[in-house]
């Protein structure tokens, strides 16, 4: 047998494997794509979610320590908003909120569930006999001496 011989009988042989062999791959490739934008579509989307929840605890931290003197909430809350909205340009209002939310949790975490915020003096009102007290329909109401 010649060499021509033997090419012609491999080549068809060759080029059968070679289109199997893509075949296959192409149908690998086709099942695996969708997989891979899905995970690089959640990569981007964890990473934007880190980077607006990072901009959100240096929000927190600037209103946690504009507010240590002035501690009214709803002046935080506004004041919060407005440094995300200006740090993160296109945020929702919803967006927002569960940054807030998210970030309020972690930091509250161990902190005791009430907290008394004022503590005012008790005053004892002493009861003077000449005074009538009368309810808002009329009815006059007598004063309880105190017995020492």
């Amino acid at each position: 047998m010649t060499t021509n011989q033997i090419l012609s009988i491999i080549y068809p042989i060759l080029l059968s494997l070679l289109t199997a062999l893509l075949a296959w791959t192409g149908k690998c490739i086709v099942k695996v794509t969708p997989r891979l934008v899905d995970l690089v579509v959640l990569k981007i989307g964890k990473a934007n979610y880190e980077k607006l929840l990072a901009t959100g605890w240096e929000c927190w931290h600037i209103v946690e320590e504009n507010g240590r003197i002035a501690a009214l909430i709803e002046s935080k809350v506004k004041d919060f908003e407005s440094l995300m909205k200006r740090k993160n340009p296109g945020i929702t209002d919803e967006q927002i909120n569960d940054i807030r939310q998210a970030i309020a949790g972690e930091f509250n975490k161990d902190k005791p569930a009430i907290v008394k915020t004022v503590e005012a003096p008790t005053q004892v009102v002493t009861v003077q006999p000449m005074m009538i007290y009368k309810t808002p329909d009329g009815v006059e109401l007598q004063p309880v001496q105190p017995t020492e």
